[in-house]
């Protein structure tokens, strides 16, 4: 478990860094105003950016589990966790339903 967050960090880091700089290459390469030969290097500069230093690496986890699936958007816990704490009424306003 140690080992996942110490990893999603480092990998977060990189893409907060080298975000701004994909989105710029990215935005020239694909500008078809501007010069063949300036959005070829745009192109290349792109490809030489590191492949963790892209968002779609990221994977949510759940904050006390760390299980990747099913997660809830508002609380970013697993539905397992949720479900523990709408039983034991830990959260507020939240009970199990009863038709």
């Amino acid at each position: 478990m140690k080992i996942l967050n110490i990893k999603n960090k480092k990998i977060r880091q990189v893409i907060k860094k080298l975000e701004q700089s994909r989105f710029i290459f990215k935005t020239i390469s694909k500008n078809t105003n501007l010069f063949y030969l300036t959005r070829w290097k745009a192109f290349f500069k792109l490809k030489s950016l590191p492949k963790t230093s892209s968002k779609t690496i990221i994977t949510n986890r759940c904050i006390i589990t760390r299980r990747k699936k099913r997660l809830t958007k508002i609380l970013n816990v697993s539905r397992l966790v949720f479900l523990n704490f709408a039983r034991s009424a830990e959260i507020s306003g939240i009970r199990k339903a009863v038709w």
